[in-house]
């Protein structure tokens, strides 16, 4: 469901209000792992990587395992550079 809804707001060119429905629900649930989620991809699609990049360590505090913010962390680090540390989180995902 969470996946629909974040569609639609990127289809709809809507990324802000997607930011802004994540964070309410982080707000009421901080402990959530899906808006955490995606919180992060509505950062990442606004450009905001350094603050993606924050939501998805958010995450991964929460649950280490967390496969999808390990991979999506990872990828943002190797675009900025730290082309080891990225690739040894995205490898760790994808196991």
């Amino acid at each position: 469901m969470a996946a629909r809804l974040q569609g639609y707001y990127e289809r709809a060119g809507k990324t802000g209000e997607a930011r802004r429905l994540w964070q309410e629900i982080m707000a009421t649930w901080p402990e959530a792992k899906v808006p955490q989620l995606y919180l992060g991809i509505s950062l990442e699609n606004m450009g905001l990587t350094e603050e993606a990049a924050a939501a998805y360590a958010t995450l991964l505090r929460l649950d280490p395992a967390y496969g999808e913010a390990l991979y999506r962390l990872g990828a943002i680090r190797i675009l900025q550079g730290a082309w080891e540390p990225g690739a040894a989180m995205m490898r760790e995902a994808a196991t």
